[in-house]
């Protein structure tokens, strides 16, 4: 089935295409530009404000991440699965999508403000308040974005949605910390104003070249939208809940220290991105047509190539982390 990428002899089940390593290979190109200019954004923030504002500040992000992915309810999830069997369901599936943000932005954000002040003391509220209504309403905008995309077969241009937001968030860090030597309240500021701005941007673009929405919720694919998002959830879960409870134990000094190493998990997930957006989309049109033994057998041996290159990488960019983020 060449929708699934299932090659008739067989040998798809064994390895992956090299049809499939160059498209990944292409996807990361953006990713790692992106990766790139996340890395400058971190390594301003960190030398500019300090291991212990720093370590205040990680703990707010991690909790942000995580109410990220809640966000939404997983619609945009939803919208992939309908997009990917149907074109032409894209419209009302990217209604959905966009009605279940809205409507559950504001208790999301309003939930993970409180947590993340319990965790950051040292943070006024009003502060937190910025950070965490920048992060996840930016990340959550990102994120439909890209599955947009995904879901028409366009990984490179996911890969792109996600290099455009975090372009927007280098240069708002290079405007407070390079031009005007900021501080914390006017990062606070300056990046929710820009996330707000990016977020309506990407959702305005998308929108007019793949289709404006159409219509509210769907009751139909609220549930399954749900287990996609409980998916999601787990990952962030998973990559973030070390800094929320550290957060609990450490001085903020400390947590930023260990909040600095862990950057490095970056490397790994931008190769891990570029691989699930080329796969993703073909199991939902393998369910349909047939072939999911085969694809997840190949999509396997990709995954695996890729999580070696990961670690590969990762070593050998922890060599440079002292260097880019000075003595303290």
């Amino acid at each position: 089935m060449a929708g699934a990428g299932v090659l008739s002899d067989g040998s798809a089940d064994r390895v992956p295409r090299a049809a499939d390593l160059r498209r990944v290979a292409v996807a990361v190109g953006p990713t790692a530009a992106a990766a790139g200019l996340q890395l400058l954004v971190f390594a301003l923030t960190a030398r500019a404000l300090g291991p212990a504002v720093f370590g205040a500040l990680a703990a707010v992000y991690a909790v942000a991440a995580i109410a990220t992915d809640v966000a939404g309810l997983g619609g945009d999830q939803a919208m992939v699965r309908a997009a990917a069997r149907d074109p032409a369901a894209f419209p009302r599936a990217w209604g959905n999508a966009l009605a279940l943000v809205s409507l559950s932005l504001l208790p999301v954000v309003a939930v993970a403000t409180l947590v993340a002040a319990a965790l950051a003391p040292a943070l006024a509220a009003g502060i937190v308040l910025l950070l965490v209504s920048g992060e996840v309403t930016v990340g959550r905008a990102a994120a439909a974005a890209e599955l947009v995309l995904v879901a028409h077969g366009r990984p490179v241009g996911a890969s792109l949605v996600r290099l455009a937001a975090v372009g927007a968030r280098a240069a708002a860090a290079i405007v407070v910390f390079g031009l005007c030597a900021g501080g914390v309240r006017l990062w606070a500021a300056a990046t929710c104003v820009q996330s707000l701005a990016t977020a309506a941007l990407l959702l305005a673009v998308v929108s007019r070249r793949h289709g404006r929405p159409q219509g509210g919720p769907d009751r139909g694919v609220l549930g399954f939208g749900l287990l996609m998002m409980l998916n999601q959830l787990a990952r962030a879960v998973n990559g973030n809940v070390d800094r929320v409870v550290l957060a609990t134990v450490l001085a903020p000094a400390a947590l930023g220290v260990y909040a600095s190493a862990s950057r490095l998990q970056l490397v790994g997930a931008i190769l891990n991105q570029a691989a699930t957006r080329l796969t993703y989309p073909r199991f939902f049109r393998a369910a349909d047509a047939g072939g999911l033994a085969g694809l997840t057998r190949r999509a396997a041996g990709l995954m695996a190539l890729v999580g070696l290159l990961a670690l590969a990488l990762t070593a050998v960019a922890a060599q440079a982390l002292p260097l880019v983020l000075g003595p303290a």
